[in-house]
């Protein structure tokens, strides 16, 4: 797999310090590296800081092109086990978009098996998604969604669309500033976008340093409000609020994320949560280094 060094996705510029090290060859990257569930927390490429603007990202890094390989080659069986946990979740998640847009017509943009979607439509929202996993599209398209490939190749007409959600995605885009500039195409003026990413100026981010499990091979991009905020600006948007993000999964999966990060203590706590027949119980989670963020198209 080749390795390419990058601009600023932000500014264009070109000078950078670096914020990590590589701890993991870029050349063992696989379809399985890039699933949602996926366990290879805190292992990263090397990661910098662009000296103009702070944007933090990725680079070298695989080609776009190889990128959307593995993306669209993804297959995940836990997310399916994992869904009502994540029901759970997108349905907080909804509460701040039907606050700010409570109808019309929704693009959930990274869509997966269609989750978001049927609790969007349940709400009374007409839905479509974007995906490129085929395995995943295939799953929401039984479930009787649209789902388009990519925003490239869809062509939406302007003003398609009155919502947009890019849940826990923009991080892993390629050309996160020019999909949001298509995404700004397909919206109305006025429309919303709701989108979710990591902080990685939050207190537990640098706190746990080098050992924040959201620095991963799939995330190319590391954001903080200020860098997120002028992203959308220079897209097209006005930025209207930065909050918290409050996830909910099953404590299974928690422990899971544990035993990654800390085998020792994640093999204990995944006995004693079976033991106490808790691994289905739902969490709910925010310690402040995961942002949700609404903007409006201009």
């Amino acid at each position: 797999m080749r390795l390419e060094e990058v601009p600023c996705n932000l500014c264009g510029g070109t000078s950078r310090s670096v914020v990590l090290e590589a701890n993991c060859p870029g050349s063992s990257l696989s379809p399985e590296v890039f699933a949602c569930t996926n366990s290879h927390v805190a292992s990263h490429g090397r990661i910098v800081r662009c000296n103009d603007c702070g944007l933090v990202f990725t680079s070298p890094r695989p080609t776009a092109d190889e990128v959307l390989d593995m993306y669209e080659g993804v297959e995940d069986e836990t997310y399916l086990r994992e869904e009502a946990a994540r029901v759970a979740t997108f349905r907080h998640s909804l509460l701040g978009v039907r606050q700010r847009e409570p109808r019309g017509r929704l693009l959930d943009v990274g869509c997966y098996v269609g989750t978001f979607l049927e609790v969007a439509r349940e709400s009374g929202y007409e839905v479509a998604g974007v995906e490129p996993s085929r395995w995943a599209a295939e799953h929401a398209r039984v479930r009787g969604f649209e789902v388009l490939p990519s925003l490239r190749e869809a062509d939406l007409p302007p003003g398609s669309f009155d919502v947009a959600t890019v849940w826990d995605v923009i991080e892993h885009l390629t050309d996160p500033l020019g999909e949001l500039r298509l995404l700004h195409r397909a919206l109305r003026p006025g429309a919303l976008v709701a989108l979710t990413t990591m902080n990685v100026e939050s207190l537990v981010a640098r706190l746990l340093g080098p050992r924040w499990p959201w620095y991963m091979m799939m995330h190319l991009y590391y954001f903080t409000p200020k860098t997120m905020s002028r992203m959308l600006e220079r897209a097209g948007f006005e930025v209207e609020g930065v909050e918290p993000h409050v996830r909910v999964v099953h404590a299974r999966y928690l422990v899971s994320k544990l035993g990654a990060w800390a085998p020792a203590l994640g093999g204990v706590a995944a006995a004693l949560t079976e033991a106490l027949g808790a691994g289905d119980v739902r969490v709910p989670i925010s310690l402040g280094d995961l942002m949700v963020v609404y903007a409006r198209a201009r």
